[in-house]
């Protein structure tokens, strides 16, 4: 994992992640287990480690996904053992309440907020559909580090200019929590998504 590291650095990405969700929730190997007394304690070793490899440089700080989201059962073990070892420079990505959270508040951050000892950043699966971004409340940036749409269309045959206006919404929430009005932000990019359109068949 260095090598590929210090092989990226040299062509000139300087954003890394380690994403370790959607991998088996135990260990491979017995063995580890005994050396590293938890799942969580083995993340946040290779995790740290990451960090100082990519924080020697000027390229930016790591970010991180954990294996236990809000709803598995053991979430709250996993993410204070590793809230009590992990870097804090290390930015960690939460979906929220769940994978395809409907809604996002601040008060839904802060049990992850305590047991990480650090504002996570939102990594979010939405809009998962052609529809404005929506159910995310105001007051989610004093909870969180950051925001980022994952966004995953469950529909199929949608159009480029639908596409582009739904993230359209996005870039609205972002710019402002306070202001954002979903209705009005997609009318707004439905105005301009054929420009677009033609200025991305355009590159």
């Amino acid at each position: 994992m260095t090598a590929k590291l210090s092989q990226l650095r040299a062509a000139g990405v300087d954003h890394f992640a380690l994403f370790l969700d959607d991998i088996r929730p135990d260990f491979a190997w017995p063995a580890d287990a005994t050396i590293f007394g938890s799942l969580a304690a083995a993340h946040a070793l290779l995790a740290n480690r990451l960090e100082a490899i990519v924080a020697s440089s000027d390229t930016t700080d790591l970010w991180f996904v954990g294996t236990h989201y809000f709803f598995d059962e053991d979430w709250l073990d996993y993410n204070t053992t590793l809230g009590n070892s992990l870097d804090p420079r290390v930015t960690v990505l939460w979906t929220g309440p769940s994978v395809y959270s409907k809604t996002i508040t601040a008060s839904d951050l802060a049990p992850i907020d305590l047991a990480l000892r650090r504002n996570v950043a939102v990594w979010d699966n939405a809009p998962s559909h052609v529809l404005p971004l929506g159910g995310r409340a105001s007051d989610l940036a004093s909870a969180a580090s950051g925001y980022l749409a994952n966004t995953v269309f469950r529909e199929s045959g949608q159009r480029l200019e639908d596409y582009l206006a739904i993230l359209g919404t996005v870039a609205d929430y972002d710019w402002d929590t306070e202001r954002y009005e979903p209705t009005t932000s997609i009318a707004q990019w439905a105005r301009v998504r054929t420009c677009l359109v033609l200025q991305s068949r355009e590159k």
